[in-house]
């Protein structure tokens, strides 16, 4: 009797798990296709491989929501292109005039600043504009991973630009070891480190600031404002400033996002009324 028991319980438990393998299958197929999925594939369909079911009925809603990803991707490129046609072309225009304007020998001297002045805000939308675009696209490409921008003549001409936003009871130093050169594009490089310099020479009004660069990492050190715990977990979020900041929140937001397309690693200190480090590390 015993042993009949023992015979029973062993055929019960062998058919529970043969039958919790039966169960969830369909699920576990239906989870491996997901995690599988190919992102460009439009025509990709769940749904149609299952029985009309409680599964099945999840590879359906699987699809409506794969649809709507698509719908959004396929907005997202569109615009991206129409934007990059539509800008490019009057910025195009207004270099060429701007050039050819320049170019005139009886040009008044008055004017030519002017001229040079929307000259360079014009190159420097049209850069911009190339590096929103090129963070719109798929993380680093081939060409991208080419390009090689060296730092310390970057940081010189980006120090000239915001040279009118340094306090004069601001020390600024300048720490460069060696020749270093980052693989990224200039206009992506020159973005991402002109809006740190930009904000700490803004929100810094006495003592010092502090600039590093090597082969490895670059880091600014000031010893401005500082932004407070509440805020620092927050502070690269779109549109999220500290009470201090005078622009729209969009500044750290970009930064973090070119790190993150090139998977770089970004840190940030910050203690208030004691100043802020900033490290972007370039090499992981």
């Amino acid at each position: 009797m015993r042993k009949s028991y023992l015979i029973i319980i062993c055929a019960a438990t062998w058919y529970g798990i043969w039958l919790s393998k039966k169960v969830m299958l369909p699920i576990i197929t239906l989870a491996n296709q997901v995690k599988n999925l190919d992102r460009e594939n439009v025509n990709t369909s769940l749904g149609s491989h299952y029985a009309n079911d409680e599964v099945g009925f999840l590879a359906q809603e699987f699809d409506v929501y794969l649809n709507h990803i698509h719908l959004l991707i396929a907005r997202e490129r569109e615009f991206t292109a129409n934007a990059s046609h539509e800008l490019r072309t009057p910025l195009a225009v207004i270099m060429a005039v701007t050039e050819s304007l320049l170019m005139q020998q009886d040009l008044p001297e008055k004017i030519r600043p002017k001229l040079q002045r929307i000259e360079r805000s014009a190159n420097e939308m049209k850069n911009r504009l190339e590096v929103l675009l090129t963070l719109a696209r798929n993380p680093e490409n081939e060409t991208e991973l080419k390009s090689r921008t060296e730092l310390a003549p970057l940081i010189d001409h980006l120090l000239e630009d915001h040279a009118n936003l340094l306090k004069k009871s601001v020390r600024l130093e300048k720490l460069i070891h060696g020749q270093p050169v980052v693989s990224a594009p200039y206009t992506i490089i020159s973005m991402l480190l002109s809006n740190l310099i930009k904000n700490a020479f803004s929100y810094t009004d006495q003592g010092s600031i502090l600039i590093q660069a090597d082969n490895k990492s670059f880091s600014i050190t000031d010893t401005g404002r500082g932004i407070p715990d509440s805020q620092l977990v927050h502070i690269f979020e779109r549109g999220v400033k500290s009470d201090s900041s005078q622009g729209l929140g969009l500044g750290l937001s970009i930064v973090q996002r070119i790190t993150e397309h090139y998977n770089r690693r970004l840190d940030i200190k910050s203690s208030v009324d004691k100043g802020t480090t900033i490290i972007i590390y370039f090499k992981n």
